[in-house]
């Protein structure tokens, strides 16, 4: 790593996430405005449901053409297991829009990758766009050091560079699209709240025809209402002489209606991800026919956050055919690969003979070899 006070090329300083239309210092630290914290965007049912499901998915993909790389990717850690370390890159990613790595080389081979906090990166900038670094502030005994362009596999999502030259090197995260919707689900719940508690409370009215009640005359019969009415005796047949009434109170049709109108949460984050809805509602998902269709959607939503993943780890890793399978993930039960054999075996001319399409079967773990190997020795 570099030592950052050896720098001799003036350098301007970046936020580690997204250009906003301002910027406040908190605790010492430049953040934008209007975005939305993971803390605050995971208490949402469904943005945790969201990015859950495609961390997860693409946590479960295998990286394919790796070459002397192909240990480290599946292992980038000492510390934690490879799903539990790239689920967290991707959960990181979702979140700001950036996710960062270092990587730690020995002899100019990368042993290991460490993920960095975005809260603790910045990134500086040479004046003349010569160069890119990175600055990380560990709150271990490393303290503040400064990591090469070549050091940090930076992975960020629709970077627009509209703004600045500087918005070119920061992600935006899907989740600054749902800034005001947040905000506006956040007062539609306090109302909500709001709105069923006053509807509910108080649930019942005792009505005490052509008298008027002192304060303490209320508490009174109130009080000797509940205890007839509660403990042992809830549940029990209620009675009132001929000078009191009881009515209880109904909610108001209006609050089912409010209720339904603001049922539009699911819909936004799946929009705002580019995910079909179906697949944080899976009522819906199991009331439409084109499944298929919608798995094959989804896989392809999946490759806006695999295809910069890939990218930065080809670009710093030297691995220009490094993939990484999605179909590992979406295919879990292998009824799109069955599909497909059978849609290329139709009709006069199949793609693959029995042997080739046993062989896929196979190698996809959907039969065993053993069982085909019984099947051929018996029919001989």
């Amino acid at each position: 790593m570099l030592n950052p006070f050896s720098l001799t090329t003036r350098t301007k300083y970046i936020p580690s996430q997204a250009y906003a239309p301002s910027f406040a210092s908190v605790g010492g630290k430049i953040v934008p405005q209007g975005f939305i914290s993971a803390d605050k965007g995971l208490k949402n049912v469904d943005i945790f449901s969201m990015i859950n499901l495609i961390s997860s998915d693409i946590a479960s993909c295998n990286f394919q053409n790796a070459g002397i790389y192909e240990d480290l990717l599946k292992q980038p850690s000492n510390l934690i297991n490879g799903y539990s370390f790239w689920q967290s890159s991707i959960i990181q990613l979702l979140l700001t829009g950036n996710s960062y790595l270092l990587i730690h080389s020995k002899n100019g081979l990368t042993q290991w990758l460490e993920q960095v906090p975005t809260s603790c990166v910045t990134i500086q900038l040479a004046d003349d766009n010569s160069s890119v670094s990175y600055e990380i502030s560990f709150g271990d005994k490393r303290g503040t050091v400064l990591a090469d362009n070549s050091e940090m596999i930076h992975v960020k999502l629709m970077p627009t560079g509209e703004i600045s030259n500087d918005d070119l090197f920061v992600g935006v995260s899907p989740l600054q699209s749902l800034t005001d919707s947040i905000a506006v689900a956040d007062n539609a719940n306090r109302l909500t709240l709001s709105t069923i508690a006053n509807a509910i409370n108080p649930s019942a009215v005792i009505s005490v025809p052509d008298a008027q009640l002192t304060a303490e005359a209320k508490d009174a019969i109130r009080d000797k209402f509940v205890q007839a009415n509660s403990g042992s005796n809830a549940g029990k047949v209620m009675v009132v002489d001929q000078s009191a009434s009881v009515s209880t109170i109904q909610i108001n049709s209006d609050v089912a209606k409010f209720l339904n109108s603001i049922d539009w949460g699911a819909d936004r984050v799946a929009e705002a991800f580019g995910v079909p809805s179906s697949y944080l509602n899976r009522d819906k998902a199991d009331a439409q026919s084109n499944s298929q269709q919608i798995m094959a959607f989804y896989a392809s939503s999946l490759n806006r956050y695999i295809n910069p993943l890939i990218s930065e780890l080809s670009f710093k890793l030297h691995l220009p055919d490094l993939k990484l399978n999605v179909r590992d993930s979406t295919d879990v039960d292998g009824s799109e690969t069955i599909s497909m054999i059978a849609k290329l075996n139709s009709g006069n001319n199949p793609v693959f003979t029995p042997s080739q399409a046993q062989t896929i079967l196979v190698r996809k773990g959907l039969i065993n070899q053993d069982d085909i190997t019984s099947n051929e020795e018996q029919s001989n």
